[in-house]
């Protein structure tokens, strides 16, 4: 872990689309909206919970191009984490050693490296992605818990990034197969599937309805204009 924070140092740069994101901060934080151009509502960004959490830390006069950096390679740092308890745990139960390739590989990988330090929203939305992973299958926490808490680091991926929307859809489609096979009642099928969705219910449904009324688009602008 030591040895990516390192190299995603050295290999620190920031991508053109983050000054797009903070651009939008600085109205933001002046109070002047939610805008690239003050009085023009167009969503021109993909990366809603990022450009929260800059926000907040630009509302406290940090630097926000610095702040892109470390909350970038904290991210880095969270999902190496992550990678390791799950192979300790796997190594614990099997009782065994276990090599944790996964860690080893993306410390020494040029891409999760390299963007960890973009400004970019990209190691946030992959430790968000993990997190939901490692909650669901490797947390101590009770079948309910789990439920709602990998459901609701999805559902922050998904504000954090658009595509996760085909993930969550995935995943409630495994969910649903996996419980159908093992003959499930139907009660506890509907019952499970509400609570990994309630995050979508009481955070996503309203976040929604506010870009919606606020941007009158159901997709950012970009994905119209490509």
């Amino acid at each position: 872990i030591i040895i990516s924070i390192i190299y995603s140092y050295k290999l620190k740069w920031l991508g053109d689309d983050i000054f797009i994101a903070l651009r939008y901060v600085q109205n933001f934080v002046a109070g002047d909206g939610l805008v690239y151009n003050i009085g023009e509502k167009v969503e021109g960004f993909t990366d809603f919970l990022w450009l929260m959490l800059i926000s907040l830390f630009s509302k406290f006069n940090f630097n926000p191009l610095t702040t892109t950096q470390v909350l970038g390679i904290l991210s880095s740092v969270g999902t190496l984490i992550i990678c390791s308890t799950i192979v300790y745990k796997i190594s614990k139960k099997l009782n065994t050693f276990i090599l944790p390739f996964i860690t080893i590989a993306l410390t020494l990988n040029y891409d999760y490296n390299i963007w960890a330090t973009s400004g970019l929203e990209t190691s946030f939305y992959s430790f968000l992605l993990c997190a939901s992973f490692y909650s669901f299958f490797f947390s101590e926490f009770k079948e309910n818990k789990k439920l709602i808490l990998s459901g609701l680091f999805l559902i922050l991926a998904m504000m954090t990034r658009p595509d996760a929307l085909l993930i969550t859809f995935g995943v409630n489609g495994l969910l649903l197969i996996n419980l159908l096979f093992n003959k499930t009642k139907i009660s506890k099928i509907i019952s499970m599937l509400f609570l990994f969705n309630l995050a979508f219910i009481l955070i996503y449904i309203p976040y929604f309805i506010w870009r919606y009324n606020y941007y009158g688009f159901i997709f950012p602008n970009t994905y119209y204009v490509k």
